[in-house]
This record gives structure tokens, C-alpha cells and sequence, in this order.
């Protein structure tokens, strides 16, 4: 690398710039994604809407799946950009960026420079870590919130001062505003079995972790009591017992995998990086057999390892399981990729010759499923996905996967000239040429296959000064809320349904087609469709009913 680049303002501000050219562009071009994006959305706005930052509510009653401070990020970000899609997911597209700058901090302090370059260029590029910067939940805020806690750590650690401990109750204070107790649980899952590796539990045992304990009372306990009494505790029994030792326990939503998910999950989240996995692990063994004094790396591999295996060991034995659980993950991945890249550049690096060889053969393999996988999921050539829904747009997204293929055969050609820098050059420009392509993209393309913004279009245009009533039958999706802007009551059966379409009010039902044309006999001839969409996700027509023209 030139020497220029190792300066700390020079790649400072090229991630900077790289992040937003791949974070940015079209943030709020597809439709919100349900289930989480229309939840999360719709409760920041109703707690805008209503003044009230304490209790979360979703379609105007209490939600207690997350705590608040995605919420309170959203709404900030409202004030600024409007209530829209962008404004939902920038606050996930900051907590990206402040853990690709702490990422590469991290770097730099264990391994140099160019570690630390290379950590932030290759998390910038897992399509994982670029897809939570995109998507409004609060993984995003967590992941930012853990990396600046084990940061802060790895600081005092280093320089033997346990003071940063106590800085680190703010930012597990945040996680625990962000996502709740798994902002303790995963910190002390790695630094118990670090400490203890490294012999040095007694680290631990310092007044400033009482006064770390101090700083995160002072920054998550007041909300957390006062949404308790504001809703008599039902917030912290619905949180705390259902949606985390609940979701540990058992499988929720159909969201179930076998033990090894979650390999499978990294192996994809990863690309392309995950195909120098066996790069890294031969220099993971290289580090950890080194006897010399004084050498960080040894200290350095075993704390990114205990980042990885616990954690990865942890969520594999949980009952419900999803891609985005592991991303607090991603960023100790990236170093101890970046850690075996910098050692294989320098030709210092114990992995034979064939070690490279197959992992850039790997990528132009990857290139091409990309490719066909493209291919297949857009529906070309009578191929289909998905019990025959078509995607529209992904055949136009094609190229991306032939980009990474010929950038991982350009980077083969080069190792086989003897060029190291040019091939790890070609990997890192496939790379960025995939994920910005990807995030550019967005799933825009699919809008025309989502109903809900669609269908909130048909009501009239004043129906938010009217008494109009708006109610779901036998089909939902939460960001129809969101884009209804008002309650949309559930209707639970036929008779239920002609109740609330022979009101004297204007009233809307949104149902599916085919549950329309079976009971339309009895609805009667005044009750009629004004608009109709398709709905990806549970693959039918779904119609809006009115009681009036």
C-alpha cells in the first residue's frame, strides 16, 4: 500500500466517502419491508404523531418488541427528512458508520494501518453488515453500541487502565436503549472467556466497573422505569419474558434452523470475504503458536476469536434464529481477515500458495452463482422462485455477479504473475462493485409487487380529515399502518366484516381477492373494490373495499 494511504486522515476519509456511496444512494427507494421496517417505522411516527416518547405503540396500541432508541432516532430523523422511508432507515445507516470507524480504529491499534484500512473496506462490503445499514430495525445501532464497548475494552486492556470500563457503561447503556439485555449478554460473553484465556480475570475487578455500572444505570434505567409505570409493567413482562427468553427458548414466527444456520448465514453474508476463511484460520493458528514476547497479535487473535466463537455458539443454540441475530459478529470477522490479508501481502503468512489460489477461484465461483441466481429469482427463461412469484428488475442486476467474477479471475491471473497488491486489488473492486451495486439497487424493483403503499393510494386523498373508518380482513402487513397514516383495525370474521362495511361512515376493508369473491354475494352490490395490488409476501391479490364510490 502507498504510504500515503497509511496516513490516518487519508483513509478516515476514504471510508467515510466509500460508506456513503454505498449507504446513501436510494436509502429510501424501496418500500418499507414487513414485518420489522412497518413496525419499527410506524411505531417512531405514532410516537411522534402523539408527543409521547416513553410507551411505543404500533396501529395505536402498546408495542413491546424493542425499546425505544431506534424510535426516538427515527423521529429525529422524521424532523429532518420528512416521514419517509429514508428517514426510517438513517438512523441504521449512521450506526453503520460509527461502527466502521470503530472497527477500523480497533484495527489499527492491533494490527497497523493497513489492518485497520482493510477491516473497514472489507465490513463496508459483506452484503450482512451493508444490508442492517439499510434496514430499519435497531441490529444496526446494536452492533455500533457492542463494537464501541469491546473498543473501549481492548483500549484499557492495552494501556492496563481499567478507567475505560467505566466508559463503556455508556455504550452498553445505549445498546440496552438499542435492543435490550443481549447489549450485557454478548460483551460479557467474550470478554469472560477472553479474560480467563488470557489469565487476567482480576482486570475485572476494579472500581471503575462499578462506576461503568453507574454510567449505564444513569443512561438506560430512566426510561426503562418510566415505560414501566406509565404501562404498569406490561412492557417489561411482554419484553423480557416473550421477545428475549422467549425467543432464546423457542422457536417464534416460524423462525427456526438447524445448528449449523448460522455458518451458512456467515458463508453468504460474508461475500466474498467468507471465501478467505481458511486464509484466516491458518493465520489464526500462525498467531496463536507465536511465542514472542511483546507480540499483540497472539493477545489480538485470541480476543477477536473469543468475539466469534461464543457468540456464534450462543445464538446457534437459540430457538429462533435469524440472519441478522450474528451481526455484531461481522466486524471482528473483517479483522481477522483484514489480519491474514495484511500478513499474506507482506508474504509473511504460514497458508501454502493453494490457500489463496482456492479462495479467489472461490469468488469467481460466487460471481457466477450471483449471476444465475439472478437470473433465476427474476423468473427468466421460465425459471421462477419462490411457488412461481417473479421478481421484476433482478435480471437487471445480473451484472453484478459476471463484475465479481471477472474480478476474482483478474485477481487469480495476478497471484499467478506474482502480483499480490494487483490481485488483492481486483478482490476489493469486485467487492465494492457487488455490494454498491446491490445497495444501489435496494429492492426498489420490487415496489410494484408490494401492496400496501399501493393500496393506502386508492382511499381518498382527504380520508385523514374525514370520519373515515379503515379496517384488515384476512390479510395484513404492518406498514400498511404506515403508509395508511391512521388505525386499521383487525376484523376477525365474515359477519364482523358486513358489520363494519354497513356503517354509516366512509369504511374500508382491506382483504384478499379471493376471500372477496366469496363472500361478495353477501356483501351485496354497494360494496365494491376501488383498487387492487399484489402482495409478495404471502403471494395473492389483495383488494381494498369501499361502502361507497
Amino acid at each position: 500500500m502507498p504510504r500515503q494511504w497509511e496516513k490516518t486522515w487519508v483513509q478516515f476519509l476514504a471510508l467515510t466517502a466509500l460508506w456513503g456511496i454505498i449507504c446513501l444512494p436510494n436509502l429510501g427507494g424501496a418500500d418499507l419491508w414487513d414485518i420489522d421496517e412497518g413496525n419499527n417505522a410506524e411505531a417512531a411516527y405514532e410516537m411522534l404523531e402523539s408527543g409521547n416518547w416513553v410507551v411505543p405503540t404500533f396501529n395505536y396500541r402498546l408495542r413491546v418488541d424493542k425499546p425505544a432508541l431506534l424510535y426516538w432516532l427515527q423521529i429525529l430523523s422524521y424532523k429532518m427528512f420528512g416521514v419517509n422511508e429514508f428517514a426510517a432507515r438513517f438512523p441504521s445507516a449512521l450506526g453503520g458508520l460509527a461502527s466502521l470507524w470503530l472497527i477500523w480504529g480497533l484495527g489499527r491499534l492491533m494490527f497497523g494501518p493497513l489492518a485497520g484500512f482493510l477491516a473497514g473496506i472489507f465490513l463496508l462490503t459483506m452484503p450482512a453488515w451493508a444490508g442492517a445499514a439499510h434496514f430499519a430495525n435497531p441490529d444496526s445501532l446494536l452492533n455500533a453500541s457492542i463494537t464501541a464497548t469491546l473498543f473501549l475494552f481492548w483500549q484499557g486492556y492495552q494501556k492496563q487502565n481499567s478507567r475505560y470500563l467505566g466508559w463503556a457503561g455508556i455504550t452498553t447503556g445505549l445498546g440496552m436503549l438499542a435492543k435490550g439485555p443481549i447489549a450485557l449478554a454478548l460483551p460479557g460473553l467474550i470478554l469472560f472467556p477472553f479474560l480467563l484465556w488470557e489469565k487476567r480475570l482480576l482486570f475485572l475487578a476494579s472500581w471503575h466497573l462499578l462506576s461503568g455500572a453507574l454510567l449505564f444505570l444513569l443512561v438506560a434505567a430512566p426510561w426503562y422505569a418510566w415505560v414501566g409505570v406509565e404501562t404498569k409493567f406490561e412492557w417489561h413482562r411482554g419484553f423480557f419474558l416473550t421477545h428475549n427468553l422467549g425467543r432464546f427458548q423457542t422457536t417464534m414466527e416460524n423462525h427456526s434452523g438447524p445448528w449449523f444456520y448460522y455458518l451458512l448465514v456467515i458463508s453468504v453474508g460474508a461475500l466474498p470475504w467468507s471465501a478467505f476463511l481458511l486464509l484466516t484460520a491458518f493465520q489464526c493458528k500462525k498467531d496463536l503458536g507465536n511465542s514472542r514476547q511483546g507480540d499483540g497479535g497472539k493477545t489480538a487473535t485470541r480476543f477477536l476469536l473469543c468475539w466469534v466463537l461464543p457468540v456464534l455458539g450462543f445464538f446457534s443454540l437459540s430457538g429462533t434464529k435469524l440472519p441478522n441475530y450474528i451481526l455484531p459478529l461481522y466486524p471482528a470477522l473483517a479483522l481477522l481477515t483484514a489480519r491474514a490479508f495484511q500478513e499474506w501481502l507482506r508474504d509473511t503468512t504460514s497458508a501454502p500458495s493453494w490457500v489463496m489460489n482456492l479462495g479467489t477461484a472461490a469468488v469467481s465461483l460466487t460471481g457466477l452463482l450471483v449471476f444465475l441466481g439472478l437470473l433465476v429469482g427474476s423468473g427468466q427463461g421460465e425459471l421462477a422462485l419462490l411457488r412461481g412469484r417473479k421478481i421484476p428488475g433482478l435480471e437487471l442486476m445480473a451484472p453484478l455477479g459476471l463484475g465479481l467474477l471477472v474480478s476474482g479471475i483478474l485477481a487469480f491471473w495476478n497471484l499467478k504473475t506474482c502480483r499480490p497488491w494487483r490481485s488483492a486489488q481486483w478482490i476489493m473492486a469486485g467487492a465494492i462493485f457487488l455490494t454498491t451495486g446491490l445497495c444501489w439497487w435496494n429492492g426498489a424493483s420490487l415496489n410494484q409487487i408490494k401492496a400496501p403503499r399501493k393500496l393506502a393510494s386508492f382511499l381518498p386523498a382527504n380520508h385523514l380529515t374525514m370520519e373515515t373508518r379503515l379496517g384488515h380482513f384476512d390479510w395484513f402487513q404492518p406498514s400498511l399502518i404506515f403508509y395508511c397514516q391512521r388505525e386499521v383495525s383487525p376484523i376477525k370474521d365474515p359477519s364482523e366484516l358486513e358489520k363494519f362495511l354497513r356503517h354509516p361512515s366512509p369504511s374500508f376493508v382491506f382483504l384478499p381477492k379471493k376471500r372477496w369473491e366469496e363472500l361478495k354475494d353477501t356483501l351485496g352490490p354497494s360494496i365494491k373494490p376501488v383498487g387492487q395490488a399484489t402482495d409478495f409476501y404471502k403471494n395473492c391479490e389483495v383488494v381494498l373495499l369501499a361502502n361507497r364510490s
